[in-house]
Parts: structure tokens; sequence; C-alpha cells
């Protein structure tokens, strides 16, 4: 694949423990930039969950002249991975789609030292799209469920589960 987004998967590659390896096109080299290898990450997300894979290696190079630090590397790849793995909560009786099987997404040929920067971005950015999510999940709501009601128990169950937020309805 050579333009950005583009995608190709080959099965049992050769010298990879791996079953599969996708290959993301970056596009032309003067024109990679965050923008693009954010777009290259989210078409990775979107194949590996066709693929019904339950981890993602993602080894991205970061474009040369607009590189980010480690920890939003991990950040970013949290909120991307988040976006990737929603869905509309959905009212209707019909059958429903399965769930991802997407599990985990790691981020690989860093060293010890980004790895720990990362994770921590991973770990924030993991937090910030499960807010996200739920933010989703209360829009999307019809106005005969999501009452003002219904978002004071909402926010009350968070104050149940984190103790650090206080909730006063």
């Amino acid at each position: 694949p050579q333009r950005s987004g583009d995608c190709q998967l080959l099965v049992e590659p050769t010298g990879l423990k791996a079953k599969r390896l996708l290959v993301v096109g970056l596009g032309k080299r003067k024109d990679f930039a965050q923008r693009g290898w954010r777009k290259a990450v989210a078409a990775a997300l979107a194949a590996s969950l066709k693929t019904r894979a339950g981890h993602l290696a993602l080894a991205i190079d970061q474009p040369e002249s607009d590189a980010v630090g480690d920890y939003y590397l991990g950040r970013a790849v949290a909120d991307l991975t988040g976006s990737a793995l929603y869905r509309v909560n959905d009212f209707k009786t019909a059958r429903k789609p399965p769930r991802p099987a997407l599990r985990r997404v790691s981020l690989a040929g860093l060293s010890a030292a980004a790895q720990a920067a990362a994770r921590r971005g991973l770990v924030q950015g993991d937090a910030i799209a499960a807010g996200q999510s739920l933010l989703r999940d209360l829009g999307n709501l019809p106005g005969n469920v999501c009452t003002p009601r219904y978002l004071a128990k909402q926010a009350q169950e968070l104050a149940r589960s984190h103790r650090n937020l206080k909730v006063r309805v």
C-alpha cells in the first residue's frame, strides 16, 4: 500500500511469530505528518477489527519532522483505540453484531524508557476514552430515556465507583 491509510493483510508472514501482518500505507514521505500518522493508526485499528484479532502490536514510525513524545504516543493510541471500539448503544431487539475481539493494543519497537512513558500515556488515554464512551452513550440515548433523573443516577454511580469524585444532586 502506498496511499495513506491503505491496508494489506499478509497471512503467516515468513520470519515472524505473528499469524498475520497488517501493512498500512503512510503516503508520500514528504507529506507524512502527525495527521497522517493518526490516519494510519486508525486504519490499522479498523482493519484489525475486521479480522477478529485479539491483540494488535503497532509498529508505525512517527513522522521525523512532527514527532511527539512517548507519553503522547501512548495516549493517542489509546484515544484512537477507544474511538475504533466504540459501538452506539442500541435499543433495537434485532440481532446485534458481535463485540470486537480486540482486547489488547501494544506499541512495538520502543526502548524500555520509552515504553514506560508510553504505558503511562496508554493508561491515561484509556481513562479518557472510557469517559468519552460514556459521554457518547449518554448523548445517543433518546430523550425519554436520558432524563435529568437518569443523568443524576449515572453521576451517582460514577461517584460510587470513583472515590475522589463528589456528586450533589
